[in-house]
Order: C-alpha cells, then sequence, then structure tokens
C-alpha cells in the first residue's frame, strides 16, 4: 500500500471511529539521539496523546533532518497532506521539532489556525 492509499484508508477509518484525524512528525538530530530522544520515544508519546484526546493517527513522517532547513523532504510531504486532506492536527513532541525559528512556521499556520 502506498503513503496516498493508506492516507485516504485511514482517513476512512478515522471517520468510521468518530475520530479526529491527525498526523505525526518526529524529527532527530545527532544530539537528540544521544540525550535519548528517539524517534521511538516520540511515536510513543504521539500514541499516548492521540488516544488521550480521541485522534486517530492517519500516517507518521518522521526523519533527520534540520529544522533549520526549508527544504526538508518528509516534513513538506507531511504539509501536503494535511492541506489537501484537511487534517488539522499534528502531534510532534514540541514546536522545536516543526522549526527553529517562529518565522519558519509560516506554511504550518495554514493547518494549525
Amino acid at each position: 500500500m502506498d503513503i496516498n492509499q493508506e492516507i485516504k484508508y485511514n482517513l476512512a477509518r478515522a471517520i468510521k471511529d468518530n475520530q479526529e484525524p491527525a498526523l505525526v512528525y518526529g524529527r532527530v538530530s545527532t544530539a537528540d539521539q544521544k540525550k535519548g530522544l528517539s524517534l521511538e520515544d516520540q511515536n510513543y508519546r504521539a500514541f499516548n496523546y492521540a488516544k488521550e484526546k480521541n485522534l486517530f493517527i492517519i500516517h507518521i513522517f518522521s526523519g533527520s533532518e534540520s529544522a533549520y532547513s526549508t527544504g526538508r523532504k518528509n516534513f513538506n510531504l507531511m504539509l501536503d497532506v494535511a492541506l489537501e486532506n484537511k487534517i488539522h492536527n499534528i502531534i510532534v513532541k514540541n514546536s522545536d521539532r516543526l522549526a527553529r525559528k517562529g518565522g519558519q512556521l509560516s506554511n504550518t499556520g495554514k493547518i494549525l489556525l
């Protein structure tokens, strides 16, 4: 199943289960990994948060892309998926997973607002 099929399938499941759809974005740097902030830990926390808030995780996007970069492939794909499918919930460990500078959050504002 490719990503588009997975997303459509999971969106239908979210609707059937009467849950809000959500995407997860996890990102690690070498420093994060040294501190024990793994993608697995971020995903575990995301699933717990989703369960607590009655959110259905449609897809998990992750990578080791720098938050300083604007050309992040997985991050930009996540934004495209969210906009295309009108998904307003993005679960992240904290806002520095999205961007290091507030100005870099301009694209996410279209989703989060």
